[in-house]
Formats: structure tokens, C-alpha cells, sequence
């Protein structure tokens, strides 16, 4: 399971890589999710990178890193059913409608992610 929350770590630093050259994906991205059942299936990916993350914080060094990382991505996840599709897609049509410099900006905090994940894994 460590390699499984290493590999979470590398993809959230690819992502934040692709994200910070091209803002354009991020905003495609978020108009395929941000309508009908996408609010949920974006909220499902989040609690299952919280399920992988409980699941390997045996194995890893630092394990209040995990654990609060996996804490976070579980609430953002409910939060989303909790509020609603409606809702939660009109919160990513707000980001969507951002300026391309604040995306950009945006796209740290998957890089800081997957740099918090892989030192501690």
C-alpha cells in the first residue's frame, strides 16, 4: 500500500505540473464535472484517495501527514454530497470563471500535495 500512496503522491505532482503549463485542462476538466452526476463522481474520487490513504498509513513514515491529508480529501468528499450536485457544480463554475493567473497559482496546492505525500510515504 505504500506504493499505492507514493503513486497518489506522483500523479497529484503531474497534475499540478499539467494544471500550472496548461490552465486550459484544468478548466475542461472542470466543465465535464461541474454538470449533472459529475459533482458526485468528482466527490467519489476524493473519498476513495482518503480510502487509499487510511489503507497505507501503516507503511509510511510520517503518519499524521497521511492521516490529516486523508482526513481532508474524505470531508471535501462528503461536503460535496452534502451540499448537493447544484450547488457544489456552481462552486466550480465560480473557480472555472477564474482568471487564468489564479488557476495557474491554484495549481500549487496539488504539487505541495504530492510533495507532502511522497516525503511522507
Amino acid at each position: 500500500m505504500q506504493m499505492a500512496v507514493r503513486t497518489l503522491g506522483i500523479l497529484f505532482i503531474c497534475a499540478g505540473i499539467i494544471f500550472l503549463v496548461r490552465p486550459a485542462i484544468i478548466k475542461s476538466l472542470i466543465s465535464f464535472f461541474k454538470v449533472g452526476i459529475g459533482p458526485h463522481i468528482a466527490a467519489s474520487i476524493r473519498i476513495t484517495i482518503a480510502v487509499i490513504l487510511f489503507l497505507g498509513v501503516q507503511q509510511c513514515r510520517i503518519h499524521w501527514v497521511i492521516i490529516t491529508l486523508g482526513i481532508i480529501f474524505l470531508l471535501s468528499g462528503l461536503v460535496v454530497f452534502a451540499i448537493g450536485a447544484k450547488k457544489a457544480g456552481s462552486l466550480m463554475g465560480w473557480f472555472e470563471s477564474q482568471p487564468v493567473a489564479f488557476i495557474r497559482i491554484s495549481s500549487l496546492i496539488p504539487l505541495a500535495f504530492g510533495s507532502i505525500i511522497i516525503f511522507s510515504a
